[in-house]
């Protein structure tokens, strides 16, 4: 029996560090694109002594983060508390997030089952593994499901299990015919929701008013503490209709008062001090202190995952409404070149908090 033990354990662990190598190649490739063209300074012999100081405890191969340091040292300053994405996504979040718990709970189809303290665009059609469901949870034929989306138009129809970066999200307007929307619905084939469009603030309308900019508020808690570690507004670029920074959008910081920092970033190192001509500085998100009590409210009473991307629009009325909780992989990268380091005074906690807990992989045996 242990000898068995043995050889699943093994196996196991050679899954893992493939995966794992994947992921890291696969995120210093981000950066690779990112800092293309540009030229970036050198970490010294003792801004390496203190990465690998800090993150040798629970990082493999430390120096594969040294890429992601010399950009926030180009466009910030170095710390060694900057998180690499190569060491947030396969190392920290697989074990504040056990995956088990987090593959359900970003369920765009059940966020308003879990999240009972803030507001949710409405959902007109749920596809749940190839089944219909309308918002009173009836089960629907397609035919039906059709009938519901051509009554209601103009909708938003996107993935509702792991899609991320503004990727798999299409407009059915009110132009579409039948043969259009059968022809959307066939390329999404199941596990997607509809919903209505929201009719957001003016506040963040301005900035790109093709696509829903949204508020990235990024929250922790573990050890029995809450914090917001950081968080970002988002805004489209021109005609598009999402504010991914990763689809061409620029995020810009909001400080804890809500106010914007002076500049904003896009994914190709481009910096910006105004949106659609809207000037950052000065700018303010107005009920922010509000939206973050609402977080610490959804976060604190659902504790099973330790750090979450909260994407929150602002609607006409200016109350908060919850488009997506990302908990698979919640962003990092940009998070912090526009805030600074991830996770401040809590860093070192982070680390130890890993140490003492096993990492929660998806692999069931």
């Amino acid at each position: 029996m242990k000898f068995l033990k043995k050889i699943r354990s093994a196996i196991r662990q050679q899954i893992l560090a493939k995966r794992y190598h994947r992921i890291s190649v696969g995120m210093n490739a981000l950066a690779t694109s990112f800092s293309k063209g540009s030229e970036l300074p050198l970490l010294t012999s003792e801004e390496k002594k203190q990465i690998r100081d800090r993150w040798g405890k629970i990082i493999p191969d430390v120096k594969s983060g040294y890429i992601f340091y010399q950009i926030f040292k180009k466009y910030n300053e170095f710390d060694s508390r900057y998180v690499p994405s190569c060491y947030y996504h396969p190392y920290i979040t697989s074990c504040l997030n056990p995956q088990k718990y987090a593959y359900i709970l970003s369920d765009k189809n059940i966020l308003q089952n879990v999240y009972h303290h803030i507001k949710h665009a409405k959902s007109v059609i749920r596809n749940i593994d190839g089944l219909f469901l309308d918002e009173s949870n009836n089960i629907l034929t397609t035919d039906e499901a059709i009938d519901i989306i051509k009554r209601n138009r103009p909708l938003i129809i996107k993935k509702s299990i792991e899609s991320c970066g503004g990727k798999n999200i299409t407009i059915i307007n009110s132009e579409s015919t039948i043969e259009d929307i059968k022809k959307i619905l066939k390329e999404f084939n199941k596990d997607f929701v509809i919903q209505e469009l929201v009719k957001q603030s003016e506040d963040t309308k301005r900035f790109n008013p093709s696509s829903l900019n949204t508020i990235r508020i990024t929250s922790l808690f573990i050890n029995g503490k809450f914090s917001i570690c950081n968080a970002i507004l988002r805004c489209g670029s021109k005609d598009s209709i999402v504010d991914n920074g990763g689809m061409g959008g620029t995020m810009v910081r909001v400080g804890s008062d809500g106010k914007l920092g002076k500049y904003g970033l896009n994914f190709k190192g481009e910096k910006f001090d105004n949106s659609n001509g809207i000037k950052f500085e000065g700018q303010e998100i107005h009920n922010f202190d509000s939206i973050t009590k609402i977080i610490e409210q959804s976060h604190t009473s659902m504790p099973l995952c330790g750090i979450i991307g909260w994407d929150i629009s602002l609607d006409e009325k200016n109350e908060p409404i919850l488009i997506e909780a990302n908990l698979t992989i919640p962003g990092v990268f940009g998070e912090q070149l526009c805030c600074g380091n991830m996770f401040g005074d809590r860093t070192d906690e982070i680390i130890e908090y890993i140490q003492k807990n096993e990492r929660q992989d998806r692999i069931f045996f």
